[in-house]
Parts: structure tokens; sequence; C-alpha cells
């Protein structure tokens, strides 16, 4: 069973030992144990700062920390790389008909779309391909 973000985070505070305000203190955030706890609860998300924080004391990226998996930034840039040229073969076509090699590409290209906006940060967790 993949665990939310809450549980990370409170089993990082709890392997470091670190009571909220404490943990809180630790990483500067102003909502002290109250914030921690709603965190920890999924009632709110740390925000990038935060949470690149929160990673450094648990040992692992601020991605892997939101998201419960390890993305490769290897295979995200070859991913790129190879929808970017589809992208280019779609644009190259004169649209005269809707094959399946169109639809094809054209699925690609939204799929590329989707990897610009993960890329952005809109949110990376949960953008389904």
């Amino acid at each position: 069973m993949m665990t939310t973000l809450g549980q990370r985070i409170k089993t990082i505070r709890q392997n470091i030992d670190m009571d909220r305000h404490t943990f809180a203190t630790y990483i500067k955030v102003a909502g002290g144990a109250e914030l921690i706890e709603q965190w920890e609860n999924n009632e709110k998300r740390p925000d990038e700062n935060a949470l690149e924080r929160i990673a450094v004391l648990g040992q692992t990226s601020p991605v892997t920390l939101a998201c419960g998996r390890e993305i490769n930034p290897y295979a995200i840039k070859w991913l790129f790389e190879y929808l970017e040229a589809q992208e280019r073969l779609l644009n190259k076509k004169a649209w005269s008909s809707a094959g399946q090699y169109d639809i094809w590409l054209a699925g690609q290209v939204n799929v590329l779309n989707l990897l610009r906006v993960w890329e952005m940060g809109v949110d990376k967790c949960t953008m389904e391909l």
C-alpha cells in the first residue's frame, strides 16, 4: 500500500526522534506543531522550501518525498527527447487525413504536453499518463 505524504513526513519526523514543535523549528516553518500536525493528517501540504528541508532530513529527494516513489531523471530526459522528436514529426506532416499513425503521433504529443506541465511543477505526483 502506498503511503500518503503526511505519513511519509511523520515517519521522517519520528525516525529523527523529534516532536512536532522541534521539527517545525528545525525546518523553519512559522506554523509550529499545529502546521506539522496538519501536514501529517494530509489537511495541508508543505510548500516547496519546507518539502526540500524535510527531504534532506529524510535523506531523500523532494520529488520522492512528495510522490512516494522515485522518479528517474535520466528516464524523464530520454522520454522528453523522444517525444519532442515525435512532436517535430507531427508538426512537419500536412494534416489532410487523420490516419492511425497521425492519431498515434497526436497522442504522443499529448503525453509530451502533460510532461511539460509536470516539469513546471504543477503537480508532479498525480499526473496520469
